[in-house]
């Protein structure tokens, strides 16, 4: 007997996926909104597809992992050394990482393109800044959305995917947004 049928999957995340599609248009409403700060900050508009990416994506990667912890029926913490402690702290590590390379990197295309940028440490910290804001949000609910689901006999994994990385679209555009008018 197969854990996965076609009808469950089709049940559990159907009706998510359905949902987070309407609710991504409402990232396309955060970048109109913040059209006029982005016209300021045009540097900004290099980074956006790969920051709101980068951000979505290492928190799938905890949900993921926090949805194998809860198949493989391990109890989770958020005790040094337990799963939930380690996945946040690795998603802040990669995060920390991946964000201030991605300020370098941009801040230099802008110098090559442009001849001139933001600045490296300005850019740095614009990405920086924000990137980890979103990572560490949208980890602890791919955390918490992984718990509900598996507490309500749904599938961790068919629920903590779609919606963390449609979150970290809106998300990731208003904290970039957010974050770069306060700093530039």
């Amino acid at each position: 007997m197969s854990y996965y049928t076609l009808k469950g999957i089709l049940k559990d995340a159907l009706p998510v996926l359905m949902f987070m599609s309407i609710f991504s248009m409402i990232s396309g409403t955060f970048l109109d909104i913040g059209n006029q700060e982005i016209k300021a900050f045009a540097a900004i508009l290099l980074v956006v597809p790969p920051f709101v990416n980068m951000g979505g994506d290492i928190a799938s990667i905890v949900g993921a992992r926090i949805s194998s912890a809860l198949h493989l029926g391990y109890t989770l913490s958020f005790r040094k050394g337990k799963p939930i402690f380690t996945n946040l702290t690795s998603a802040f590590i990669v995060g920390l990482i991946s964000f201030a390379v991605l300020g370098l990197s941009a801040e230099t295309i802008l110098i090559l393109l442009n001849g001139s940028g933001i600045g490296y440490i300005k850019f740095m910290e614009i990405t920086t800044l924000a990137g980890l804001s979103v990572t560490m949000i949208l980890s602890l609910l791919s955390i918490g959305i992984a718990y509900i689901s598996k507490k309500y006999g749904i599938d961790p994994d068919d629920m903590t995917i779609p919606i963390v990385t449609t979150l970290g679209d809106i998300m990731g555009i208003g904290f970039l947004i957010f974050i770069a008018s306060i700093l530039l």
